[in-house]
């Protein structure tokens, strides 16, 4: 119970001090991201964040990602971190290729103003 009431208070201030952030630059960026665990404390404050500002912050993480390439950044299980499965070959190739067709797609909408 009281972890829990420590996350929520985490999440909540996390998501406070990313919305000043998003707040102060949303002017100066064409759009914002993110790459959190789907699960994680830090993806929950930037749909907080996202549904107040209405804005759309899509999170370029995977949903799943193939068990052997967790054993494999794991080391063979040596090392038990959830967000391993952000460093998996399929995850930072999906993530590189996201950013390329996000990076493009803004360029090509730079070009036509």
């Amino acid at each position: 119970m009281k972890r829990r009431r420590i996350k929520e208070l985490y999440t909540k201030v996390l998501a406070e001090r990313l919305k000043t952030y998003v707040e102060a630059f949303r002017n100066y960026y064409e759009c914002f991201t993110a790459y959190f665990r789907w699960d994680s404390d830090g993806w929950r404050a930037v749909e907080v964040v996202s549904k107040e500002l209405g804005m759309e912050i899509p999170n370029l993480a995977p949903e799943n990602v193939p068990r052997e390439e967790l054993i494999e950044v794991s080391l063979r299980g040596l090392y038990d971190d959830p967000d391993m499965v952000l460093i998996t070959p399929s995850s930072t190739l999906k993530l590189r290729n996201k950013l390329s067709k996000l990076v493009s797609s803004y360029s090509s909408n730079s070009n036509d103003a």
